[in-house]
């Protein structure tokens, strides 16, 4: 009899928890489902170039992703644009809704972009989503890597020109400029549609150590050749003036000159303006 008791009493303690705690309250959320090319961890902001493509329209997909159970209808959410440094109707259109299409749970946002010839600006777009009578936003942020990221807020960063791609790694590739995308499709034998797609890690990171190489080899050759030049400059300076300066002054001088540039290299204070006169 004890043992019935304790069972009943057990269905009571849950019916009264699933009461309270009710997981979706018959609707289902949504949430921007972007994430990183490289660490596949949740971002708040995509980048998009025409400078990689050969055309002058493009229809790029923003990522949403729906929680709960699979509809066989196509079903639809709300979302407002909070802000933007482009001219709509211009540089891009807005889809009325996103759509999560009949069967799955990942949908989009489909936003027309159109390049404009010679427009070498970078423009912003910022998006948030917004509850409707199918969709809630139970799902406000994420944590990576110590940060937060805002799951129903956006940014699509868009541009005529080439501009930094997703896969670009700050901490591999360094700053990112045209010149320098450049040099690593010319180095090594890539062009842009590598960099439309979604590259193998190990060879993108291989590709990333073999483009840092070539910075750095070009920095110590400018270097050298800094140091090179400035010795004969002084050379070419001390040979006016030896009437007034003995040969012994003049060498140690050279030395001096030398040793002090030596240090503010190795110090690696001027490594990023170096690196910026390469690209």
């Amino acid at each position: 009899m004890r043992k019935y008791i304790v069972i009943l009493l057990g269905v009571f303690l849950w019916s009264c928890s699933q009461e309270e705690m009710p997981l979706y309250n018959g609707k289902t959320c949504i949430y921007f489902n972007i994430k990183d090319a490289i660490s596949s961890s949740a971002t708040d902001e995509m980048n998009f170039s025409f400078g990689l493509l050969n055309v002058m329209d493009s229809v790029f997909q923003i990522p949403v992703m729906a929680t709960g159970d699979l509809a066989d209808y196509d079903r639809y959410f709300d979302f407002v644009m909070d802000s933007t440094t482009a001219m709509e109707g211009v540089h891009f259109d807005l889809p009325e809704k996103g759509v999560i299409p009949a069967g799955k749970n990942a949908g989009y946002i489909a936003v027309p972009l159109h390049r404009i010839v010679d427009d070498e600006e970078i423009y912003q777009l910022h998006l948030r989503l917004l509850p409707n009578e199918t969709f809630e936003l139970n799902l406000p942020e994420a944590y990576v890597s110590s940060d937060t990221v805002d799951l129903l807020r956006m940014t699509l960063n868009f541009s005529s020109s080439i501009t930094k791609p997703m896969m670009w790694m700050d901490n591999c590739f360094g700053y990112f400029s045209v010149a320098k995308y450049n040099a690593f499709c010319e180095i090594c034998g890539k062009d842009a549609s590598y960099w439309e797609g979604k590259p193998n890690a190990m060879v993108h990171l291989a590709l990333a150590g073999i483009m840092q190489a070539y910075i750095e080899q070009k920095m110590l050759e400018n270097r050298n050749n800094s140091i090179m030049s400035s010795n004969t400059s002084d050379f070419n300076t001390n040979d006016k003036d030896r009437g007034m300066i003995n040969n012994h002054s003049n060498i140690n001088c050279n030395i001096s000159n030398i040793n002090k540039k030596q240090n503010v290299n190795r110090n690696g204070r001027d490594d990023l303006s170096q690196e910026r006169n390469i690209f």
